[in-house]
């Protein structure tokens, strides 16, 4: 490279000449010859005089050089020197596409072209047209991919998920409209749809869509908000028509199924124990007789025990939402040996003296009593020999009850006991209260076998029994708890009707009769209460 002012060799990359100082020009020189070249290609402009006011005009076939370089002087005067000494330094490749732009466009094209060219301002016009150039590259592209980005449903459901993330449910709306438009088999476009209809209050769009839609996802939406408006019989008739077990097993607590019997119906020929039960958490609700079953029906708590006989079983279901099933029904015939009725003897009747109260035992069968006049049952005391007729008036049951539990008709008989006694009965289960205390079987006359307990021991006069020549009272002895709740103790105490002394009683386990045992101590019950001999 050659120094423009005093010709001197440059190295490379130097900015100023080390041998003038002058800074280096890096744009080409100007050269003639080339200038001239394309001054001679160009027509010469002729300026006329102006008939009307003398002035000189622009001819456009004349040599457009001949005004910017003579008149353009006198009218710039050294302006005009600095800017040409501007454009020589130009880029003549530029120029040369001009040129073939102006034999391209016609007339008014060159024109502009050569306007452009010839131009003290040129410079600032390419950048302004570079500039044009990269917006409408920009605009191209920007508008390229606005036109992408409306016709993909992914990038329409990404912005209407972004949208619906931030609260803005109604964008939300018109982007997922938009991607399902352009896809509407896509599920998921769909779903998501449904779901900002659902944000933005729009119910009835949005359940018609997931109606449509029939996925497991669309119909946990569907209850989702049944449940949340609790309208809870709305969702288990959906439940009930729906097809998914997903769904099904996941929602059937809001469902209200009807009871489910642990047995078919029909006839059996032995006892049947029938088990009820539902879907979900609630209450079932039943009859036996055949009638209908509604709230105030029996509970169904423990299995139902069909014994003998024709039984019509109907229950309902409520669940925890007070959804209530559809009815269900079982009628069930049981066909069993049913225990013949227990032959008792005696019939009943008034009685001065002790007697016992004896029963033909049934094959296959055992019975049981009660002395209160309830009815007996497999709780109750079993019989396995002759009973003795309780003191006073009673009322004795008896019922026959086969290995399969099937019980048999109650025989009842009634009986009065008054026996002839110089003991008061009264005073009996004082005078045993007495003889625990003295002999510290308890801690005082109430029974109480200890201080730090409410457990006591009390007595009882039931009945009475010939026992040789003697006539006795028997007395059974309970435990009674901090409820009052009686337990037999297994202890039995006989007196003497007419001398008052007390024997222990011996029990015979085979038929649970009763003998004379140990005698009491009389000085041990018959002392005054709270002393105790030594």
């Amino acid at each position: 490279m050659i120094c423009s002012k005093c010709g001197a060799k440059l190295e490379e990359g130097k900015l100023i000449c080390e041998n003038c100082g002058a800074d280096i020009q890096l744009i080409p020189s100007f050269e003639p010859e080339i200038e001239n070249e394309i001054q001679g290609s160009l027509p010469i402009p002729d300026l006329d005089d102006d008939e009307e006011t003398g002035d000189e005009i622009y001819d456009e076939d004349s040599d457009p050089d001949a005004y910017y370089e003579e008149d353009a002087e006198e009218d710039y005067g050294e302006e005009w020197d600095e800017e040409q000494e501007f454009d020589e330094e130009y880029d003549y490749e530029l120029l040369d596409e001009l040129d073939d732009f102006e034999d391209d466009e016609g007339d008014v094209l060159r024109h502009i072209a050569m306007a452009v060219r010839q131009s003290r301002f040129r410079p600032l016009y390419i950048g302004i047209g570079a500039l044009l150039i990269v917006a409408v590259i920009i605009s191209g592209v920007y508008i390229t991919g606005m036109i992408i980005h409306d016709n993909s449903s992914e990038y329409q459901a990404k912005m209407g998920m972004e949208a619906f993330d931030t609260g803005n449910y109604e964008a939300a709306i018109i982007y997922m409209d938009r991607a399902h438009t352009l896809d509407s088999s896509d599920s998921d476009i769909t779903y998501k749809l449904a779901e900002c209809y659902l944000a933005a209050g729009q119910d009835e769009n949005a359940l018609g869509m997931l109606w449509e839609l029939g996925t497991t996802q669309a119909y946990q939406l569907i209850l989702g908000y049944y449940i949340k408006n609790e309208d809870f019989d709305q969702a288990a008739k959906i439940l009930a028509e729906c097809n998914d077990e997903n769904v099904v097993s996941q929602y059937q607590q809001y469902m209200a199924n009807p009871p489910a019997f642990s047995e078919a119906e029909g006839s059996y020929e032995e006892k049947v124990t029938l088990k009820l039960s539902s879907n979900a958490n609630g209450t079932i609700y039943y009859t036996m007789d055949g009638s209908t079953p509604d709230k105030n029906s029996e509970i169904y708590t423990t299995p139902l025990s069909l014994e003998r006989g024709v039984y019509e079983i109907r229950a309902i279901f409520v669940n925890e939402y007070g959804m209530t099933s559809d009815e269900a029904y079982g009628k069930y015939t049981i066909n069993l040996d049913v225990p013949d009725l227990p032959y008792v003897m005696p019939a009943g009747g008034i009685f001065l003296k002790p007697e016992m109260v004896t029963v033909k035992s049934i094959p296959g069968c055992s019975i049981y009593y009660t002395t209160d006049d309830s009815d007996p049952d497999l709780s109750s005391s079993e019989y396995k020999g002759p009973v003795p007729i309780p003191l006073g008036h009673s009322t004795m049951k008896f019922v026959a009850i086969n290995k399969d539990g099937v019980a048999g008709e109650i025989c009842e008989r009634e009986y009065t006991l008054n026996i002839a006694s110089v003991v008061d009965t009264n005073t009996i289960p004082v005078l045993l209260s007495q003889y625990n205390y003295n002999t510290e079987k308890t801690v005082d006359m109430q029974g109480h076998i200890s201080k730090n307990t409410s457990q006591r021991i009390t007595y009882s006069v039931t009945s009475a029994i010939a026992i040789k020549d003697g006539t006795y009272f028997i007395v059974t002895e309970y435990s009674v708890d901090k409820d009052d709740v009686s337990m037999k103790t297994g202890s039995y105490y006989l007196v003497d009707v007419m001398s008052s002394e007390i024997y222990k009683a011996e029990v015979d386990e085979d038929d649970n009769s009763l003998s004379l045992g140990d005698k009491l101590e009389p000085e041990k019950y018959l002392l005054v209460p709270g002393s105790i001999v030594p």
